[in-house]
């Protein structure tokens, strides 16, 4: 009914769109336009805990408002569970007649399946007589598929604040959910927030529990005694040696999972002891139990950021329903598929840690709370447990400030979360007898956004002056004249930090880099990547460039000695400061000048 056919995969600017975009024919059966039109809004029906409908456009042929719902959905579809992607359009040929559709991607294979399983689809709703529908468990598995390939939600906040600042990102070292941020000398790689710029040493203390509390301690900070247990036999010992109420969690755990805390009796210990022992097999720690509310200290290059407030989750009862129906009331909005969706509120769940704090109470589950008592569900206050999150920054008191900073300064951490729980977050520490907890090399930025931060602003955090672009230069050729160009390329020595590229092959100063082809423009990210480049060539052919894209986003000149369709010229102009057009034959020139210029 609905037929998509490939056309091209652009992973540079391209005449659809500024993204990387793969664009398709969409052909439409004879007489089916009616019923393809009535099908949208069946599909949107069937699909509508997730999709939201976008305003109709007034004076769109019918077969085009088609199009421009598939591409809707896909990217709905695609983003819903992560990513980070804006392009999608549809338009018609004003000759042929056909319909182009384009839709950005992250990895342009899963778009494409995104895309045909909503033409799929969507030909489904149009036919009466198709009973079986299967679409709804092809969309989980692609959503699977989306956890593993699209950008984190980390990830994605600090996309979003790029963008706004016109910093460009990109894959990095072939590693999943590594981004390069930025370009060459002026780069710096992330995962989720933690930054290639750490301190190796820091990077290993951060990592574990145990080593954090020795070096909390080292240092002259405070923090609860602890003991670490591989059996359960040592439980009893711990537990004495820390004192009542404690608190157990798994050594290699974060965001809360496996920790169980306020345990008053030897009893409790055991069961918390079990808890985490089923989120990890290694050892387990009985930490003294630290009184006050919880604040996650986020220092950026040594510098104090941002104070969060966590506080657990609670409901507050009506006489008449259970806890369990409270927590479902209170989880109405949140969808655990889709942080970004749910403003980054996380559902309560009442595991077997929540459980185990309401069992300290009396509680259960399915007690019924008189009416206008409020119970806090756990003791941790973990975002990604349910808790809620309060901007608390100007409210520091100095000495604290200054701990969090010595210690991130002391670590080399480039973006430091350390976790400090006290009962008034404005008192001097040592008379409030706050404590830190441990750290983290990759504090949620989702924390500042659900304490009332914008996007933009909890990703900059991630996002420091030094990082941007360097200078580049492109260099337009023919297709004849590109190889005599690489090789005159490839024969002149740069000098320190200054590099090419193609797509296919890169050189810095006077190395030669064995560039793996394994995508279009693999060259080209293969020199941006490298941290000691602070000027680059780039040279491409006018066929690379219209099968490909631009190979940069943006860049200070282009350089063109080939014939490019008009529509391309418009994207060279709106992707290049300068456009200055030669002669075919002027490259050797061209190439010179940029040598001796690069020299000086």
């Amino acid at each position: 009914m609905i037929s998509l056919r490939l056309q091209s995969i652009f992973h540079g600017p391209n005449p659809y769109a500024a993204d990387p975009v793969l664009v398709v024919e969409m052909t439409l059966e004879d007489g089916v336009l009616e019923r393809a039109c009535a099908a949208t809004t069946a599909l949107q029906a069937q699909t509508s805990d997730w999709y939201r409908p976008a305003a109709a456009a007034v004076g769109v042929p019918a077969a085009q408002q088609i199009g421009a719902f598939l591409v809707d959905w896909s990217l709905q579809a695609l983003t819903f569970v992560r990513g980070h992607l804006h392009a999608n359009g549809c338009s018609q040929d004003d000759l042929s007649h056909k319909l182009r559709l384009w839709l950005g991607f992250h990895d342009p294979q899963l778009s494409l399946t995104v895309l045909a399983l909503a033409a799929r689809w969507l030909g489904a709703k149009a036919r009466p007589s198709v009973v079986v529908d299967r679409h709804a468990e092809e969309l989980d598995r692609i959503w699977q598929a989306c956890r593993q390939r699209h950008p984190d939600y980390q990830a994605g906040i600090v996309m979003q604040a790029a963008r706004q600042r016109g910093i460009p990102w990109a894959p990095a070292w072939g590693m999943a959910r590594h981004w390069r941020f930025g370009q060459g000398e002026r780069s710096r790689v992330l995962f989720e927030s933690a930054s290639s710029a750490d301190g190796h040493f820091g990077a290993r203390v951060a990592s574990s529990k145990a080593a954090t509390k020795t070096l909390l301690r080292t240092l002259g900070l405070p923090t609860p005694p602890f003991r670490l247990v591989t059996d359960e036999t040592q439980l009893e010992t711990a537990a004495l040696a820390v004192g009542f109420p404690c608190v157990t969690k798994p050594l290699d755990r974060g965001g809360g999972k496996g920790v169980s805390t306020g345990l008053r009796d030897l009893a409790a210990v055991r069961q918390g002891y079990a808890v985490a022992r089923a989120f990890s097999p290694g050892p387990v720690m009985v930490e003294a139990h630290a009184v006050g509310e919880d604040h996650r200290l986020v220092v950026v290059q040594g510098q104090l950021k941002a104070v969060i407030r966590r506080v657990p989750p609670s409901v507050t009862g009506d006489g008449q329903r259970t806890i369990q129906q409270l927590v479902t009331q209170r989880n109405l909005g949140c969808d655990a598929r889709s942080l970004v969706r749910s403003g980054f509120r996380r559902p309560v769940v009442l595991d077997a840690s929540a459980l185990l704090f309401l069992a300290g109470m009396g509680l259960t589950g399915e007690t019924v709370l008189e009416a206008g008592r409020t119970v806090r569900l756990r003791s941790n206050a973990n975002l990604s447990t349910g808790g809620d999150c309060f901007d608390v920054t100007e409210r520091i008191h100095p000495e604290t400030r200054a701990m969090a900073e010595m210690l991130a300064q002391t670590l080399r951490l480039d973006m430091m979360g350390a976790d400090y729980l006290c009962t008034n977050i404005q008192s001097n520490p040592q008379a409030d007898g706050g404590q830190f907890i441990e750290i983290n090399m990759t504090p949620g930025l989702d924390a500042m956004i659900a304490a009332g931060w914008t996007v933009a602003q909890a990703g900059d955090l991630a996002l420091d002056d030094r990082i941007g672009r360097i200078a580049t230069e492109l260099l337009v050729l023919s297709t004849d004249a590109l190889e005599p160009a690489l090789a005159a390329l490839r024969a002149t020595v740069f000098p320190t930090g200054v590099g090419w590229a193609s797509a296919e092959q890169a050189g810095l100063g006077a190395m030669r880099l064995a560039v793996e082809p394994a995508q279009p423009w693999a060259g080209v990210q293969a020199l941006l990547t490298l941290g000691s480049v602070s000027r680059a060539l780039v040279v491409a052919s006018d066929n690379e460039i219209q099968r490909h894209g631009l190979p940069l986003d943006a860049c200070e000149t282009a350089q063109v000695l080939a014939v490019l369709p008009a529509a391309w010229r418009q994207v060279l102009h709106a992707t290049c400061r300068r456009v200055n057009d030669h002669e075919p034959s002027a490259w050797e020139n061209i190439i010179l000048q940029w040598a001796q210029q690069v020299a000086v």
